[in-house]
């Protein structure tokens, strides 16, 4: 399988072996959340975590400038409402946070969608020379939900319609691309992984090659380690299917293959909101006060 597939491909240590440099970028944070957020019933109710991070990806390397997920556009007032609701605070927007690493939004030449949640798919008008990769059975659902007012409780506060909306007119103009489930070498070291009917009706997780390393970017599939790695109560897969479109099971399924594709080294998984990267990754607060972090 795929597994073999980046195996034999690391072992050969071929020359033109793909290199990129991985960079989280922080874009907001909640504060003091409870642990019930992501393991649901199987949580501590005593436990809390200090921050619960969003995030946005940078990958660098074949002259290309690449992003996973967007951010979120505060300039938007749906947004400022939807952040407003949810409690995220500190949020600044694409243009900003992509200054502290010398870029600018222009700089960027294509963003892949992990899904369509409006914290990965709330900026899709600030990058205007990027082109967008998504699931097609992403696009296709939310096509669906937003049509069909008896769905909304599916979306709660987690997507904004008009982004639904936004990428219409993005596939309209030939700038997002539709993917139909796994496409090894999107770009070259960089493939995508479907993941259907967990957190949303089509997400994707990325695998990234660097340095004869395999890094996988696993979008809202997990948050944190937790949910792959259990606690000492509960030491097995705690799916979080909080704000779910799709099923537990689906979700369990992606845990298995997000360790073995990690071989069980939960520092080789980026997970867009986990807290306990401060403590596990190299980094620094950035001069916006979010976390900048250098994966590879």
């Amino acid at each position: 399988g795929l597994l073999l597939y980046y195996f034999r491909r690391m072992i050969r240590k071929v020359n033109t072996m793909s290199r990129y440099s991985i960079t989280v970028l922080e874009i907001g944070y909640g504060e003091n959340v409870p642990q019930s957020f992501y393991l649901g019933d199987f949580a501590d109710p005593d436990v809390t975590y200090p921050v619960h991070p969003f995030s946005m990806t940078l990958l660098q390397g074949e002259g290309k400038n690449i992003l996973i997920d967007t951010g979120i556009d505060m300039d938007d007032p749906v947004k400022q409402q939807i952040i407003a609701g949810a409690g995220i605070g500190h949020t600044q927007t694409p243009a900003k946070i992509l200054e502290t690493v010398g870029l600018k939004p222009e700089d960027i030449d294509a963003v892949i969608l992990t899904h369509a949640h409006f914290d990965h798919a709330g900026a899709l008008d600030c990058y205007p020379n990027a082109t967008f990769y998504l699931q097609k059975r992403e696009y296709m659902g939310w096509t669906e939900y937003v049509s069909d007012p008896r769905y909304t409780s599916i979306g709660l506060f987690s997507l904004d319609p008009e982004d639904v909306k936004r990428l219409h007119v993005l596939h309209e103009a030939g700038r997002l691309e539709l993917i139909d489930g796994d496409k090894k070498d999107l770009f070259p070291g960089i493939s995508v992984m479907a993941a259907a009917f967990g957190h949303t009706f089509g997400q994707q997780m990325v695998l990234i090659e660097t340095d004869n390393m395999l890094i996988i970017h696993a979008g809202d599939v997990a948050n944190r380690p937790e949910n792959l790695l259990g606690t000492e109560a509960h030491p097995y897969f705690i799916p979080n299917v909080k704000f779910a479109a799709g099923a537990p099971y689906y979700t369990v399924m992606d845990y298995e293959r997000l360790m073995k594709w990690s071989l069980g080294n939960i520092d080789k998984i980026i997970m867009t909101h986990d807290g306990s990267r401060r403590e596990r990754y190299p980094g620094s607060i950035g001069p916006l006060g979010l976390g900048i972090f250098r994966i590879n």
